[in-house]
Order: structure tokens, then C-alpha cells, then sequence
């Protein structure tokens, strides 16, 4: 289905975004960049960016299990692909693995581009023996004609 949408714009000489190029602009006519924030969400539910070495706090869930929230702040044109989290402790992979359709899930428009915020990491087992070690998060974005993008952020579990 989607090979007859760009079809249909090529057809009729609408403009195609190219996925590799084309972030967009902002209001004021100036280009976006191209690129892919990875986050925390504080406790005023805004959007916090992760730095090198930023702590992450391990949430016991009401069921039990153990996550970490973590978001992405996309400036990108393409609203679809998928998103994939990883979270690693030690070289080994910790959390279980999060894979979302971004066709069928709710996204916050933003300037160039969108936001998703407060996806769980959840461990595959208890979170309690990672509190105090040192983690990687990692997101990857796949989307139909682009390369794939791979962010990674080292982190400190708390």
C-alpha cells in the first residue's frame, strides 16, 4: 500500500519527503537537523534529555517487576518505522525487548518533528541487583528507505 501512495505523489508532482534528507524546517525557516534524542521523563512529565553517565532510577512496578521510563525526542520527518529500546548492564542485555509500530502508536508533535515519552524498560528479571551499576540504553529507529539510526547512552542505575 504504500509503494501506491509515493506512486500517487510522484504521479501528480506532489513533493516526496526523502526519509535520509528531509528533516523539515522550523517556523522561522530554518532547517531541523536530523536526529534522535534519547530521554527520561521528570516528575513535571517534561521531557529530559539522557547526557553520558545520567542516572536512571529503577521503578518497582505495582506487579512487582522492575523498570526504568525512558523516552525519545525525534527531529524527524517520517513518523513511521519502528523504535526498538535495548537496555544492557555488564555487555549482557537486562531489559525485555520493546518494539514499537510507530503507525499505531500515539506520538507528540513537536517542532520538526515528534516525541514519545515514557516507554518501560522492564527487566527480565528483578531490577534490585542492577541499583548501582553502570547500564547503556540504546534506540534504534527503522524506517522504509532510510538507514537505520542507532543511539546509544551510557547510564547509571539507581
Amino acid at each position: 500500500m504504500k509503494w501506491f501512495a509515493a506512486l500517487w505523489l510522484l504521479l501528480c508532482g506532489c513533493p516526496v519527503p526523502d526519509p535520509e534528507t528531509d528533516a523539515g524546517t522550523f517556523p522561522d525557516g530554518g532547517p531541523c537537523p536530523r536526529e534522535f534524542v534519547l530521554g527520561t521523563e521528570t516528575d513535571t512529565q517534561a521531557f529530559e534529555a539522557l547526557t553520558e553517565g545520567a542516572e536512571v532510577t529503577i521503578i518497582r512496578g505495582f506487579q512487582g517487576g522492575h523498570h526504568v521510563w525512558i523516552s525519545v525526542r525525534a527531529f524527524a520527518k517520517p513518523q513511521t518505522g519502528t523504535l526498538t529500546y535495548t537496555l544492557r548492564s555488564g555487555g549482557a542485555v537486562v531489559s525485555a525487548p520493546l518494539r514499537i509500530d510507530l503507525s499505531q502508536a500515539f506520538l507528540d508533535p513537536i517542532a520538526c518533528g515528534w516525541e514519545r515519552r515514557s516507554d518501560p524498560l522492564t527487566f527480565e528479571s528483578s531490577g534490585e541487583p542492577f541499583r548501582g551499576m553502570s547500564g547503556e540504553v540504546e534506540l534504534r529507529w527503522e524506517s522504509f528507505g532510510a538507514t537505520p539510526v542507532v543511539v546509544k547512552r551510557s547510564v547509571q542505575l539507581r
